[in-house]
């Protein structure tokens, strides 16, 4: 008897399904059939949005494995590089604006969350020294721009990377999500023999165990397999319509149930491309900005408690209207896409032989992070690390065919951890914003809390020490929760240690005065990358032909 698994079945047509079945093809190289089922017609769901921002792990955990170069991917689905993300207007009550408020203490509201590596000294971050220098009234600079090297480069939109493609600095990408789909739809079928069934599921087949053996289409069409993945999205055509698995709604703690999204043009050659996503805190929720080549992705998460369909349209294209300073024209006359989006997650991811990948298994609030090392550490704005750490844990825990659910228990419980942890981190933005100018603001003190996210409050208002996979995490704690609190105790008895800090903080300082002088505008290198004229660029755009110093990305130097 056969006990290997000969083929897997994906259903749906999302990102997810593409980079389900380009990475099982390319992983089992003919081994197992891997057929997609899909939609006759491209119906976008409602977790998707036209613009996806991507983790770094794309490149090394996905692309690297498909042997695709960066750039090759990148024309492809007209991508643009993010370094991180600027906060603006979190700290301070007032109507919706995209130009940061001033704050009590004369600072500008606005703050970036970095994705560059946080430095280490003697065991503590460099953000403890950072905080023992608040402590004792030495500094009163901000956490992003004196520990990390990316903020002030993102301020002056400084690419990543030199012209000449050396790497500078981490970041991720944004991406057009019909064309970064349709790249990887064509890469499965043309390149690694995927095969498409358009369809439109009607039923499945199961045997006496409960497991799935096929599917069916209202085109009368049968596909049979011995794995089926549920990439269908917040329908759950299999996970929930097939095998009844419940799922787990969390909306008592993420307050914005709803989304409005438009995509406005960009005046590129004057305003630059921003190399970072934008969020707003706005009334009943927060929006987001994402650039690429020509144009930006917006979109207004909000509670539909809190404010009405057509009031969050209103406010989304105030914000990046003719009169906005961030070159987005012609807002007001941009088509609006109104989404549902229900916090929550699936019981479990794998049932049977089923196993639900991407928004199928949990759709949480698009907030965007990633690690410390520029890995994706939670979610991203599509949940496209989640469903990089998903397949990463399905093919090693591909299962034979006489035990098909055998890796489910501990598949579920790593899928549980990560979704607890991307949950706690979009609560974070709101348990540690000071702002109780509105109704929204206001209900997010009683919320439920995890234990896990109360700890990390009272670890960080009590001065302790944090991993390295709690960086992003502090990065919010430290600009939104006001004053300084107690260092780390130890650092008391560590005198030396806080004197070589001194030095680390002046080499932050000296790499951000290199890069600053030295990459090209993030403008610069994606127009070259994308193909376009150099003589339409202003004479500030255009490459310099001087070769940036050998300098190191981390450091060592």
């Amino acid at each position: 008897m056969n006990s290997r698994v000969d083929s897997v079945v994906i259903a749906g047509d999302a990102t997810e399904a593409w980079m389900s079945a380009s990475l099982l093809a390319k992983t089992f190289s003919g081994a197992v059939r891997v057929t997609v089922v899909e939609p006759p017609r491209r119906t976008p769901s409602a977790a998707e949005f036209e613009i996806e921002s991507m983790p770094a792990t794309l490149q090394s955990a996905f692309f690297d494995l498909l042997g695709i170069p960066e750039g090759v991917w990148m024309q492809a689905s007209c991508a643009s590089f993010t370094s991180g993300v600027r906060y603006v207007n979190w700290r301070t009550d007032g109507f919706p604006d995209s130009v940061p408020r001033m704050m009590r203490n004369g600072n500008m509201d606005q703050f970036y969350r970095s994705f560059g590596k946080l430095p280490e000294l003697n065991r503590f971050h460099l953000s403890d020294y950072w905080q023992l220098r608040r402590w004792k009234g030495e500094s009163a600079e901000p956490f992003d721009h004196a520990c990390l090297r990316e903020p002030p480069l993102m301020d002056a939109r400084k690419s990543p990377r030199w012209m000449d493609g050396r790497k500078a600095i981490d970041y991720g990408w944004h991406v057009d999500s019909r064309m970064f789909t349709a790249y990887l739809r064509r890469i499965a079928v043309q390149d690694l023999g995927v095969t498409v069934v358009r369809g439109e599921l009607s039923h499945a087949d199961r045997d006496d165990r409960g497991m799935l053996t096929a599917l069916h289409t209202r085109e009368g069409q049968t596909i049979p397999g011995d794995l089926f993945l549920d990439c269908t999205g917040q329908e759950r055509r299999l996970l929930a319509g097939v095998l009844g698995e419940p799922f787990e709604d969390e909306s008592d703690r993420l307050l914005c149930d709803s989304v409005v999204t438009a995509t406005v043009p960009h005046d590129d050659l004057a305003y630059g491309i921003e190399p970072y996503s934008t969020a707003v805190a706005m009334p009943a929720g927060w929006a987001w900005r994402m650039p690429l080549p020509g144009r930006c992705a917006t979109g207004y998460a909000y509670s539909s408690d809190g404010t009405e369909p057509t009031e969050a349209a209103r406010d989304l294209l105030a914000l990046w209207g003719p009169t906005s300073p961030t070159g987005a024209t012609g807002a007001r006359h941009s088509t609006v896409r109104h989404l549902r989006r229900q916090a929550g997650r699936s019981r479990r991811s794998w049932v049977r032989n089923c196993v639900a990948i991407g928004a199928a298994s949990y759709v949480l609030e698009p907030f965007e992070t990633q690690g410390t090392d520029g890995t994706d550490s939670t979610v991203g704005a599509n949940g496209t690390g989640a469903v990089l750490r998903a397949l990463d844990l399905l093919v090693r825990h591909f299962p034979g065919k006489a035990a098909l659910d055998a890796p489910a228990a501990r598949f579920n419980r790593a899928i549980a951890s990560g979704y607890a942890r991307a949950r706690d981190f979009g609560q974070l933005h709101y348990a540690a914003a000071p702002r109780t100018d509105t109704p929204f603001w206001k209900a997010q003190e009683p919320l439920p809390r995890s234990a896990s996210l109360a700890e990390l409050l009272d670890a960080y208002r009590t001065g302790l020490p944090f991993p390295a996979a709690d960086a992003q995490h502090y990065a919010l704690l430290a600009a939104l929760i006001a004053g300084p609190v107690e260092p780390p105790p130890a650092l008391a008895r560590l005198p030396q240690a806080v004197r070589a800090a001194d030095a680390l903080f002046e080499r932050v300082r000296r790499q951000q005065r290199v890069f600053l002088e030295t990459l090209p505008s993030a403008h610069a290198y994606l127009d070259r990358l994308h193909r376009r004229r150099w003589p339409d660029l202003p004479p500030q755009e255009r490459p310099t032909t001087a070769q940036p110093p050998a300098l190191s990305s981390g450091l060592a130097r």
